[in-house]
């Protein structure tokens, strides 16, 4: 999935030439970061309902909602919300370079509904457990 025609990112994305920017969770969005040997079944569990992902070293990060996942406890997954961050590629970085985007554009707010992204971990890390 690509970007869609016509649709401009929202203004948080960091433009190309300023490099990944640190941005705090909270405001704008939370953030599911799912580690790395788990995210790319969770991102094919998810197909077309997955949104923009944000793809690092260790972990692939999900934005949701902002307070939409705060209560969540799932196997695999890290919420990360108020004073959490995450560092926001540009829409192009340059290649071979992390972060990067998965799917960038595919939901125009850069924003994963938690619904279907919840129960793509749940299903996939054996159910919730206790915090």
């Amino acid at each position: 999935m690509t970007r869609r025609p016509g649709a401009s990112p929202p203004a948080w994305i960091p433009r190309d030439e300023s490099g990944p920017q640190l941005l705090a969770c909270g405001e704008l969005f939370d953030a599911v970061r799912v580690r790395v040997g788990l995210a790319p079944y969770v991102l094919a569990r998810l197909n077309s309902a997955s949104g923009p992902v944000i793809q690092d070293a260790c972990v692939w990060t999900w934005l949701v909602e902002p307070g939409s996942a705060r209560k969540w406890s799932v196997r695999g997954a890290e919420i990360a919300f108020g004073d959490g961050a995450v560092l926001v590629p540009p829409l192009r970085p340059e290649p071979r370079t992390l972060p990067r985007w998965i799917l960038p554009g595919a939901t125009p707010t850069y924003l994963t509904d938690p619904g279907p992204l919840r129960a793509a971990l749940t299903a996939l890390a054996g159910g919730p457990h206790d915090a």
